[in-house]
């Protein structure tokens, strides 16, 4: 029996000197609304959309982390208006240390979970000497099936995703926030992640408004919806907008092998394949605790 989940990434506009935090904000609303509307399971949002301030660069500023409970009682109304999850990645105070954390928001808009940025990249740790990275990579057990969450700089890290997909992770969500090195060096990470974990992953990141230009060194978007093969399903491009698409959890990823004993090819499942082929004995210098 077939397993259906419908997948959406929305990508609503970077602020710049026009677009103000407020206009951004306006738009995840709408885009989320729009995902509703098009009957999506689930809906996954940028990384830190409550806390991207253009001015004086303060990406993580306290006062806009501090405001987080009336944003997510907004998107968790929409969560629960349209019967979705709803990834919402935000800015987090907890006490004086800060969060970059993705919430997960259930089909009734209650909190299913959280996942703490584990990997901290260094314009976060060398300026914001209060930011903490989590120190686990919990799985969440939906009503359509098992899913992780890494978030930008965590992708860097191809343990991260492994780990998941050793977990039995069936859709990655990836909620990021990038414009460099290239864009074509994303693009194949994310692929990558999914070719070699043979699970789906799904990305949100920031756009440009519909009708303005976008140049290289700008947030690119690319919100997508990439399958087990590497394929990319669904592409938001580099405008505002989203990507969504529908997929069937329970479609195996399959290719040709041989039976060693008959000498004749026989249809596996990939993943588990990889997973029965690993070799952990020889991995331990990954494991190996920096000094």
């Amino acid at each position: 029996m077939a397993r259906s989940v419908h997948l959406t990434a929305v990508q609503p506009p970077s602020p710049d000197r026009e677009i103000r935090n407020a206009d951004m904000m306006e738009a995840a609303h709408r885009l989320v609304e729009k995902a509703g509307e098009l009957g999506s399971d689930i809906v996954l949002l940028p990384e830190l959309i409550n806390v991207y301030e253009i001015e004086g660069f303060d990406i993580l500023s306290k006062a806009a982390a501090d405001g987080v409970g009336q944003l997510v009682e907004s998107f968790a109304d929409q969560a629960k208006k349209h019967k979705m999850y709803v990834i919402l990645p935000i800015g987090e105070y907890r006490g004086e240390d800060l969060y970059n954390t993705a919430i997960i928001l259930g089909r009734d808009g209650e909190e299913v979970g959280r996942y703490d940025k584990t990997h901290i990249s260094q314009p976060e740790y060398l300026v914001y000497e209060d930011i903490k990275g989590g120190d686990s990579l919990p799985t969440f057990d939906l009503d359509f099936g098992r899913i992780g969450v890494m978030t930008c700089y965590d992708c860097n890290f191809p343990e991260v995703a492994l780990i998941y997909s050793l977990k039995g992770v069936e859709v990655l969500f990836y909620p990021r926030w990038q414009s460099g090195p290239s864009e074509i060096f994303f693009e194949i990470q994310m692929r990558a992640r999914a070719i070699d974990n043979g699970l789906f992953l799904v990305s949100s990141s920031f756009g440009v408004r519909e009708g303005n230009p976008w140049k290289p060194g700008m947030l690119f978007g690319r919100s997508c919806v990439i399958a087990r093969d590497g394929t990319i399903l669904a592409d938001a491009g580099h405008e505002e907008g989203l990507a969504s698409v529908t997929v069937d959890l329970e479609r195996p990823w399959l290719i040709e092998c041989l039976d060693e004993s008959m000498g004749e090819g026989l249809i596996k499942e990939y993943r588990s394949l990889i997973h029965q082929d690993r070799r952990p004995e020889l991995y331990s210098l990954i494991s190996e605790v920096k000094k």
